[in-house]
């Protein structure tokens, strides 16, 4: 089995010795780039050379806009004749609680992976058949923070999979290398694609990793949200109304511009690359809560211990991040950039 990885990070975490430290070291350098069509490239080549590397793929398609930019590059190699149509296999994973989905987009991920020539098996996952098993990872594997419970619960998905399972994780705005920070610091629970048998697309090699560091991430500002927050407060009616004069959709517009923050530097690079994306605009919860709580009281007991550990975890745990940092211990910056000196 031929290995093309190049080890960008070397991970330790913290279940893994006694001191429970984590530490993320990056072994290679890496660069901005400009061109947002360079991820589409580098994305298809990292795809032929995991084909090169495991014995069986399968790509954990959830209708997201990170896994979806992955199945469009699968569709143009199998267009290229680069790939076959099943080499990859495309599984489409949908949460639920005792049968009610809690997934809302699940239909509309159906039916872009549809309109790209793939008919994607469907892997249910009812999150309470597994909350005990997730409990115990949690415990074992030492994480902490109040999203971490749904990594876990995708990692658990992962590890139902036969194969080894494709995700994509871009490192977010918000945990440096931006507009206000210098350095790079990951959170545990976003390092989870480098347990069992998880592949981590974007952090590949740091070719794929450079082509998600564009001057947008490193230098937009984040959006000045204080006219939609007055809106809400004082029920603008510079929002739409209903024939009452009901204000509407103003905590959507607040909203939005909060997910404008924290994703539109990588939805620059998609809608970029694969203009057809439009179709899946939007974020959706993996797991909506609201609906978990509606729909599993009835599980007494059981569900005020599911419900106290979760809240356990929003309350009481907080991320526990690491920077990254040479082989030196000297923390990664934005002058550390191969080609930062050209645009500042």
């Amino acid at each position: 089995m031929k290995n093309t990885v190049n080890n960008l990070f070397t991970i330790v975490h913290p279940y893994s010795n006694p001191n429970k430290d984590f530490s993320i070291t990056i072994n290679y350098p890496i660069w901005i780039t400009n061109d947002p069509y360079v991820a589409k490239v580098e994305a298809k080549r990292v795809l032929l050379e995991m084909v090169d590397t495991y014995p069986k793929l399968i790509l954990a398609y959830s209708g997201g806009t990170d896994s979806a930019f992955i199945l469009c590059c699968i569709r143009d190699l199998v267009q290229e004749g680069k790939l076959k149509s099943d080499t990859i296999e495309i599984v489409q994973g949908t949460f639920n609680a005792n049968g009610i989905p809690l997934t809302a987009d699940r239909k509309r991920a159906t039916l872009f992976a549809r309109s790209l020539g793939f008919d994607p098996r469907i892997h249910e996952f009812d999150i309470n058949e597994r909350w005990l098993e997730a409990q115990q990872f949690h415990h074992d594997f030492c994480l902490s923070g109040p999203e971490g419970l749904v990594d876990i619960f995708q990692t658990l998905w992962a590890s139902d999979q036969d194969g080894q399972v494709i995700r994509s994780l871009p490192f977010n705005r918000r945990y440096g290398l931006n507009y206000n920070e210098d350095v790079f610091r990951y959170p545990y629970h976003r390092c989870l694609w480098d347990l069992h048998n998880q592949v981590n697309l974007s952090s590949w090699d740091n070719k794929i990793f450079s082509s998600f560091i564009t001057p947008f991430h490193l230098f937009a500002p984040n959006v000045d949200r204080s006219p939609f927050e007055e809106a809400e407060k004082y029920e603008s009616t510079s929002y739409p109304v209903d024939a009452d004069g009901t204000s509407l959709n103003s905590k959507f517009s607040g909203d939005g511009m909060a997910l404008l923050d924290k994703y539109f530097d990588k939805w620059i690079i998609y809608f970029q690359c694969y203009p057809e994306m439009t179709r899946i605009l939007g974020k959706f919860l993996t797991i909506d809560w609201s609906l978990w709580h509606h729909h599993s009281r009835k599980l007494e007991p059981s569900y005020e211990c599911m419900r106290d550990f979760r809240r356990e975890l929003i309350l009481h745990s907080k991320f526990k991040f690491a920077e990254i940092k040479f082989p030196d211990g000297r923390p990664l910056t934005k002058k550390d950039l191969v080609n930062y000196e050209q645009y500042f």
